[in-house]
């Protein structure tokens, strides 16, 4: 993610950075354990979280959207200056990608989101039967939903730590 909405600068205004998904996908704790290299108990998030974290020597403008139905029509508050958007699924719940699929094609429709690299993070593989990186992009619909739109998905576990630092590297 770095790598695509950085493309070298250094300001922190200029890496802003949304992280957005349904509700208990994981959000929140990949977040702080991005920041804090630990767990750290999380209540589900009321509307937004602002954190600036410095990755890699650069330092990114962070806002941690809830994803609960009630507050996903406040997201596009969020979206002027975002230069990368992070999408995070509960991989282990299959019942619940149609609902993720439709928000997430509704985000990519947004004018204000045209230029941002998208990174899908298939949280809580962990969990045994969660799906694979090709899974979920076939779920998500990604191939036709990017079209030219930088994107990568990402298998990640936000509690183990797996996967966190290769989707940041992307």
């Amino acid at each position: 993610m770095g790598n695509w909405c950085c493309g070298g600068c250094k300001k922190q205004r200029e890496n802003g950075i949304i992280i957005v998904g349904l509700d208990a996908a994981g959000k929140t704790t990949w977040l702080q354990r991005l920041r804090t290299g630990k767990v750290v108990p999380t209540d589900p998030t009321i509307v937004s979280i602002y954190e600036e974290i410095e990755y890699k020597s650069v330092k990114f403008s962070i806002w941690d959207l809830g994803g609960q139905t009630r507050h996903r029509p406040l997201w596009k508050y969020h979206y002027q200056g975002t230069k990368g958007i992070l999408f995070m699924v509960d991989s282990s719940d299959k019942q619940r990608m149609h609902e993720a699929r439709a928000e997430l094609h509704d985000l990519l429709r947004a004018e204000q989101l045209q230029s941002a690299a998208l990174l899908i993070l298939a949280n809580k593989q962990d969990v045994a039967g969660s799906m694979s990186a090709g899974e979920v992009s076939d779920l998500l619909g990604l191939e036709r939903a990017c079209g030219a739109r930088p994107w990568f998905v990402q298998p990640c576990s936000a509690l183990c730590g797996e996967g966190m630092h290769k989707g940041m590297d992307w």
